[in-house]
């Protein structure tokens, strides 16, 4: 079984496919925060979220495929958001990937799988790559779609492909 997820210490996204790439579950995760709770028991909180819901019971995780977390500078040598927020969903890949010690993990920064292509067209590319069967499993959050998008790259069945400007 592969578990592919988007990482987040606030919503994280996670896909299940099935050995030979079949997309067997998708969701989206939320924790509620906990007043004075430890940033490493979050992590933990999260990951432990991400496996109660995708993995107990549906079989060994083989391989975790995630999107690796990027700080982007802008052009005046300032970063874009708060890189300490990346630290979190680094810390949530290390939970998991100590919970999972024999998966094979594999990693994707954003625009080694998805390019510059904006988030509302790249969405519409991951669920076209999805048989409707598949398509029905999906909610309707940009975080489990992440999560299924990696996952589909990881599997060859998504190619980032060029994008021109202008193009429709």
């Amino acid at each position: 079984m592969i578990l592919s997820i988007d990482p987040s210490i606030k919503s994280a996204g996670a896909a299940v496919f099935t050995s030979n790439g079949v997309l067997n579950t998708a969701v989206r995760i939320q924790l509620p925060v906990i007043k004075g709770e430890d940033q490493a028991m979050r992590w933990r909180r999260m990951a432990n979220a991400i496996l109660d819901a995708m993995v107990y019971g549906a079989g060994t995780v083989d391989t975790l495929v995630s999107e690796r977390p990027q700080v982007y500078q802008r052009q005046d040598g300032k970063t874009k958001g708060d890189p300490n927020d990346l630290l979190a969903m680094v810390g949530v890949i290390g939970c998991l990937v100590g919970m999972l010690p024999s998966a094979n993990v594999v990693t994707y920064a954003p625009h080694e799988w998805k390019g510059q292509t904006e988030k509302k067209v790249m969405c519409g590319r991951i669920m076209e790559r999805l048989k409707p069967a598949e398509r029905d499993l999906v909610p309707n959050s940009h975080d489990a779609v992440d999560a299924v998008g990696v996952g589909l790259f990881y599997l060859n069945r998504l190619g980032r492909g060029r994008v021109f400007p202008g193009a429709t």
